[in-house]
């Protein structure tokens, strides 16, 4: 079975955020999928626009992510957004993809996860990663500017 359908039926465990002051650069979702732990990344890309998305075959821990100056850290219930995502079951993961204008490269511009309790929308917010909930994700896609398609996959 390929990575990305395991994390179409994996229950979120942990969530780690990377921060620079107040600007999220980083989300990393240690997931489990029956027995297996794979870890999913979602970042923000460095030309301001895009997000990387990337999945390893275990779980990741604050210690093996190192930046110097970026705070790393799990997500509590002190970070209230996030945490209502800890232990949801993902039901869906769908990348919205399009064609760069200067080098017609296929880029992920958003990632929305559907679980069981929630909808969540990860996207490029011009050098900081931003998100949204439920029904405030209609209204960030009608302010689309890049004319996206929705994929199973991060890449056509």
């Amino acid at each position: 079975m390929e990575k990305i359908e395991k994390i179409k039926q994996a229950k979120i465990r942990e969530i780690i955020k990377v921060v620079l002051q107040d600007i999220l650069l980083e989300l990393h979702f240690n997931v489990s999928y029956l027995d297996e732990k794979l870890t999913f990344k979602l970042s923000i890309g460095d030309d301001g626009e895009i997000v990387a998305f990337n999945i390893e075959e275990k779980w990741l821990f604050l210690n093996d992510i190192k930046y110097d100056s970026f705070l790393v850290s799990y997500v509590t219930d002190r970070d209230a957004d996030l945490f209502r995502l800890l232990q949801d079951n993902i039901l869906n993961i769908k990348f919205g993809l399009e064609k760069t204008l200067d080098t017609n490269s296929c880029v992920i511009y958003y990632v929305k996860i559907n679980t069981d309790r929630n909808e969540f929308l990860f996207f490029n917010n011009g050098d900081e990663g931003a998100y949204s909930f439920n029904s405030n994700i209609k209204d960030i896609l009608n302010n689309d500017i890049y004319g996206y398609e929705w994929s199973d996959k991060p890449q056509w």
